[in-house]
């Protein structure tokens, strides 16, 4: 298990044959969080000590989160478990069990709540463990301005909801449905992308303009997808859309 900088070795983490099934910073930056199927590792990521560890609460880990504060970490396993562990003790905390395996743990900008993606969108609180939100169907999940507002996609579409009330405030439409759609955000735009075959289509709008369904921006067909697992596939749309969300014009 290795940090790595475009391809290039940082740091060896783990010479041991396992392969890492989830990562998550501490949000100091002084610890990683990553875990092997069944337990959670935190090392110095300056030069690899290994701090402590966490064992799995029923099932491989497929996703970590920490909260805004690094007072608790929370471990999601493919048998839609979701556990709080007090951070540094491991003491648990609470624990939730959802249907699906958690793929993803969306921790919100104040630290009070978490998007759990499975096979649907749950929001759980993480002040007093109630579910806040249920979408079926959503395939990913975004905080935006702070955490008072959340997009998610389903299907071809990206919706935009109030985090407060959770009315839905906007849909806004992608060109194409695909294997995989990633959204990033910057403070001005929103950017979407699509794995269709081998391309990659992409939109972009701006925040402003994002409520506003008669004007949602425009579209563009970019160049060949990068090829392997989807999960790779998965984590090279968002690099491109990091990559995007810096020039308009700058497409290759």
């Amino acid at each position: 298990t290795r940090l790595t900088d475009r391809g290039a070795d940082l740091l060896v983490l783990s010479n041991e044959p396992v392969a890492a099934t989830a990562q998550a910073w501490l949000p100091n930056g002084s610890l990683i969080a990553w875990s092997t199927a069944k337990e959670v590792r935190f090392s110095d990521p300056q030069n690899g000590t290994l701090r402590g560890t966490l064992t799995s609460p029923g099932g491989t880990i497929t996703a970590l989160g920490f909260p805004e504060d690094g007072g608790s970490i929370l471990v999601g396993t493919d048998e839609g478990r979701i556990a709080s562990f007090v951070f540094p003790t491991g003491a648990m905390r609470r624990e939730w069990r959802l249907d699906g395996p958690v793929s993803s743990l969306k921790v919100s900008p104040d630290g009070t709540r978490v998007a759990v993606e499975t096979d649907d969108l749950t929001v759980l609180s993480l002040e007093d463990g109630s579910e806040v939100f249920a979408l079926r169907g959503a395939s990913e999940a975004h905080w935006m301005d702070g955490g008072r507002r959340l997009i998610a996609t389903r299907d071809t579409d990206a919706e935009i909801y109030d985090a407060v009330e959770w009315s839905r405030q906007a849909t806004l439409p992608h060109p194409a449905a695909g294997l995989s759609l990633a959204i990033a955000e910057d403070p001005d735009r929103i950017a979407t992308a699509t794995l269709l075959d081998s391309a990659l289509v992409r939109r972009i709008v701006t925040v402003q303009n994002a409520l506003d369904t008669s004007n949602v921006g425009w579209s563009q067909q970019g160049p060949p997808a990068p090829r392997g697992p989807k999960r790779l596939v998965y984590l090279a749309l968002r690099d491109v859309l990091r990559l995007t969300l810096g020039d308009d014009d700058e497409w290759n």
